[in-house]
This record gives structure tokens, C-alpha cells and sequence, in this order.
């Protein structure tokens, strides 16, 4: 039940903004909202996360982690079918504000719940875990675009999102409020302030280069496809999809791989194929090989997410890292943007490469830093 429990929150995390964004263009319209105002309501829950992040962690704390999860789960369902309705630029970004505070205080606290089972079994658990997340999304998503098909409206469809995510939610909220997530003490740092401070800077860096190169084929690989390759709307689209999928299905098996042959050669055979698909996207002359590259980059990211998690290992901890990778995911498509405007989006694309040549190094510093769990080194 504790292992149902933890696997539904992951999926309801991954469906609840996964189930607004496909109706982004009719609130857009509804709301009456040109451009420059939809990306400033969309970048309210960046803002609302990076101002939770901080204090997601003495939330998580002060309350447990069970507790808070499925507070932020019921509260964010309950108000789901807001945008469809609101009329203006500012209500939509209070909306998605709160969105995005409720988003960060719950990643602090359903990852300490599944870095808790992680450690009561012995056993890599964790990227299953995000497995279900991104399962989680691409239901909502998949459902956003059946509902659209036969004319359900927005207002509904959102409505009856959070009323399901709810009622899963309640049906096994005395399983999910009894969590209590990983103890502070669980994985303890050298007391010494330099070593500590050293520790933090590379957790941080690896956090944000993850952030980087998972944010480049996410944000890049359809208008890649589009434009450079001259491809279709829908073969674009292809694109996002084959490095979602892959991802996914490749977070399903990576618990059983990194059980078998370690974390380390695990994290660093992925990060290699991060490299060579990002840059055999980047060299790619036809849509098809171009989609197949970001698949395989989809794998190659697979693993290295939920690897810095179970490094970090303590709430206060944990809280840095999601805090860091929400930066590096709004400063990622902006470095990336420019470089394409600078040359062109080839290289843009390599950049992504490069933070996996980074990788390479790094992940196998941060696993020998500190034990990634006693099951997982």
C-alpha cells in the first residue's frame, strides 16, 4: 500500500499541469490574451516555484511529507478549472502562480516519500517512481486531446481532471498521510564547512546541467524538426513525443539496470548516449533520424534526475536541488534561443551535448561523494 500510495502521487504531480497546458491556446482566446501576455501567465508558476522553493523543504518538515502532498494534490484539483474561466491576464497569473508554488512545495515532499521506500526496501526504486510521473502527464495530455475531439469544453474536461485525481487521492489518503519521508539524518554530510560547501556546489552543478540537457530536446525537438529539418507540424510534434516515451519506458527498466550493474556505470553509459543523440540531432539531415536521435537522448537523460535526488538524500537537500533545476530550466531555452540566433539552432542543440560531456564527469564524482543509498551505489 505504502508503494501504491507513493506511485499514485507521482502520477497525480505529472497530471494536473500536464492537464492545463494542451488548453493554453482556447484560455489564450477565452481570455482574450495576445502573446507576450500568455508566456508572462505561463511564467507565473516559474515565479511562484522559485519563490516556494526555498521554503518547500521547513514546509515538508513541519508537516510531513504525506501530509503536505496530499494537502497541495486536493487544493491544486480543487481549483484546476480556473483558467478555463478567468477573463483576465491578472487572475490567470495568480492561478498559475499558485500552480507553481504548489508544484514545488509537493516535488520537496513526494521525493523524500519515495527516497524513504527506496531505503525501506534496499532496492533502486526511485526512477520508477518518475516513470509514473511522466505516465502521469502524457495520460493527461492524451486525454486533453480525446475530450477536444468530440467537443467536451474546457471548463469540463479540467473539472472532472481534478475531481478523479481527487477522488484517487482520498481513496488512499490514510496510506499517503502516513508518510513521513526520509529522515534529515539519513545521509549525512562531512561536518567540515569546506568539504560541505564543496559537496553543495557540485550537488548544485550537476542539478543544473541535468536541468539543461533534459530542457533542451523537451523545449527544442519539435521546432528543431520544423524548422531546420522542414518537417510537418505533425512529424514535429513526433519528435517531443519519441523523447518523452523513451524516457519514460527507460525509467521503468532503470531500476532493475542500476541494481544489476551499479549506479555509476549506469549514470555514465547514459550520459554518453545523451551525448551522441544530441549530437547526431544536432548532425541529422532528415526528420526521421532527427526523431529517432532525440528518442534515444530521451534514455540517455533517463536516470540522471532521479540519481541527483537520491544523492542529495535529506529534505534541506533535496529542496536546493529542485529549487536549482527550476532555474536551470528558465535560463536553458534562453541560452539556447540566443545561440540559435546567433548561429543557428544546430548549435543550440549541441549545448545540450556539452552538458552531457560535463555529465560524464561529474555524475561519477557526485555517486563516489556520497553513497546514493545503501542499495544503489
Amino acid at each position: 500500500m505504502r508503494r501504491l500510495a507513493v506511485t499514485l502521487v507521482f502520477f497525480a504531480n505529472g497530471a494536473l499541469f500536464a492537464s492545463v497546458l494542451p488548453h493554453l491556446p482556447t484560455i489564450k482566446e477565452r481570455a482574450g490574451l495576445d502573446d507576450p501576455a500568455l508566456g508572462a501567465v505561463v511564467a507565473a508558476a516559474s515565479v511562484g516555484a522559485l519563490i516556494a522553493g526555498p521554503v518547500a523543504g521547513r514546509v515538508t518538515r513541519g508537516f510531513g511529507a504525506g501530509p503536505v502532498v496530499a494537502t497541495c494534490i486536493l487544493i491544486y484539483c480543487a481549483v484546476l478549472w480556473l483558467p478555463a474561466e478567468l477573463p483576465s491576464a491578472a487572475g490567470l497569473a495568480a492561478v498559475f502562480a499558485l500552480f507553481g508554488i504548489l508544484d514545488a512545495i509537493m516535488d520537496v515532499a513526494l521525493n523524500t516519500m519515495a527516497l524513504a521506500v527506496q531505503r525501506s526496501r534496499n532496492r533502486p526504486m526511485i526512477n520508477g517512481f518518475h516513470a509514473w510521473w511522466s505516465i502521469g502527464a502524457v495520460s493527461a495530455g492524451a486525454a486533453a486531446a480525446a475530450c477536444t475531439s468530440i467537443g467536451v469544453s474546457v471548463t469540463m474536461m479540467l473539472a472532472v481532471s481534478g475531481a478523479v485525481l481527487a477522488a484517487g487521492t482520498i481513496a488512499l489518503l490514510p496510506a499517503i498521510w502516513r508518510q513521513t519521508g526520509v529522515s534529515e539524518h539519513a545521509a549525512p554530510v562531512d561536518p567540515r564547512p569546506r568539504r560541505r560547501l564543496g559537496w553543495l556546489a557540485l550537488l548544485g552543478t550537476v542539478a543544473l546541467l541535468v536541468a539543461f540537457a533534459e530542457d533542451v530536446p523537451s523545449t527544442w525537438s519539435a521546432v528543431y524538426v520544423r524548422d531546420e529539418l522542414d518537417a510537418g507540424p505533425g512529424l514535429a510534434a513526433g519528435a517531443y513525443l519519441a523523447f518523452v516515451a523513451a524516457m519514460t519506458v527507460a525509467r521503468l527498466l532503470n531500476d532493475r539496470l542500476i541494481e544489476r550493474f551499479g549506479t555509476t556505470p549506469v549514470v555514465r553509459t547514459q550520459a554518453a548516449l545523451l551525448v551522441a543523440a544530441l549530437a547526431g540531432a544536432a548532425l541529422s539531415t532528415h526528420p526521421a533520424t532527427a526523431i529517432a536521435a532525440f528518442a534515444l537522448a530521451g534514455a540517455g537523460v533517463s536516470a540522471l534526475y532521479p540519481t541527483v535526488l537520491t544523492a542529495a538524500g535529506t529534505v534541506a537537500q533535496l529542496a536546493y536541488v529542485t529549487w536549482v533545476e527550476r532555474i536551470g530550466f528558465l535560463l536553458a531555452p534562453v541560452l539556447v534561443g540566443a545561440v540559435a540566433g546567433w548561429a543557428d539552432l544546430r548549435a543550440g542543440i549541441l549545448l545540450g551535448a556539452l552538458a552531457g560531456v560535463a555529465l560524464i564527469v561529474l555524475s561519477a564524482r557526485l555517486i563516489k561523494g556520497r553513497t546514493v543509498a545503501a542499495c544503489c551505489g
